[in-house]
């Protein structure tokens, strides 16, 4: 009898194990989402992410505010404003990046205004975000973004990394590996072209956090 009852408390305890293991994380808090972009602090913005829908599917990405917290603002007012939806994913530099953001698709546009350099201790490793800005002008970035296909740490502390892809690199991939067209005037411009159909925020999962 009392082996019986020592073999029913132990399957009880497993069984209320694994149901915890397997109980879904509670729905993260939206409330951030409204919140105004000038009352977001960086734990804000840590507990929120973007969401880039594509018609080759989606990537989702993470924020790095303690690093670059006038970036990761100047993004989330550009989403906000749903600057990048029906942009192009312009360009793909080979085993490197894609780019987008671009409104005028060649890799010049903005939204009319940039913002400075925010050199930080994140590398442009494989998923790192990071903010585009021609080559010889450090603070001109403005709108344009771009997620690593590869780790490239030459291009550490001359770009913006603000985030960092944390589900969706097989559509990253996906995209990186389309057929590219270089007489269009945009080297590296896609075959058939990437549209950010929607870009939007998100509250992140508590395991997405960084």
């Amino acid at each position: 009898m009392r082996r019986l009852i020592q073999l029913i408390i132990g399957s009880l305890v497993i069984l209320l194990f694994f149901s915890a293991c397997s109980r879904p994380e509670p729905p993260a808090d939206d409330s951030i989402l409204r919140k105004p972009l000038d009352e977001l602090t960086v734990e804000d913005m840590e507990r929120m992410g973007a969401v880039v829908e594509t018609n080759y599917g989606a990537f989702r990405f993470r924020f790095f505010p303690r690093e670059a917290p006038n970036t990761v603002k100047n993004f989330i007012k550009l989403v906000r404003v749903g600057f990048y939806d029906g942009l192009h994913i312009h360009r793909v530099a080979p085993g490197l990046y894609l780019q987008g953001g671009d409104p005028k698709g060649d890799s010049t546009g903005g939204p009319g205004w940039t913002i400075p350099l925010e050199r930080n201790s994140h590398s442009n490793r494989r998923g790192a975000v990071g903010m585009w800005h021609a080559p010889l002008y450090v603070n001109d970035a403005g709108s344009q973004f771009y997620v690593m296909i590869a780790h490239h740490p030459k291009m550490d502390k001359t770009y913006t990394v603000f985030g960092e892809v944390w589900q969706g690199m097989d559509t990253v991939d996906r995209i990186a590996h389309l057929p590219l067209d270089s007489t269009r005037g945009q080297p590296g411009a896609p075959l058939s072209p990437v549209l950010m159909t929607r870009v939007r925020l998100e509250p992140l999962p508590n395991s997405a956090r960084p």
